[in-house]
């Protein structure tokens, strides 16, 4: 997400492409805590982070099939590059969840 964001804002230069850098920035400090211990705790505080990241960004989603289909909207860059953003929250929170689901059924 840092490099989706950085790159959009490298491209529109739109300061509203920077959110995915913030995001990703963040999921990459608890990321990194979490290889020095409380691994479920961090993994679940990274899951709801991206959470919101995804409901933050689901208002592009709409915006981006009418981008997609030719329509002329205002900003094209800062849509594709949110809604993507939105895209990747919600893969990285469904492999989260799995993951918390795979560790609980390990345990019992």
């Amino acid at each position: 997400m840092v490099m989706l964001g950085t790159g959009g804002f490298a491209v529109t230069r739109d300061a509203g492409t920077l959110p995915p850098v913030i995001v990703g920035l963040v999921l990459l400090v608890v990321g990194w805590m979490g290889r020095r211990g409380l691994t479920r705790l961090l993994l679940a505080v990274g899951t709801g982070i991206a959470t919101l990241g995804m409901i933050g960004t689901a208002a592009y989603l709409p915006a981006v099939v009418r981008v997609m289909a030719g329509q002329p909207l205002p900003h094209p860059g800062r849509i594709v590059v949110l809604a993507s953003t939105g895209l990747l929250c919600f893969v990285y929170v469904t492999m989260s969840v799995r993951s918390l689901v795979r560790a609980d059924r390990s345990a019992s």
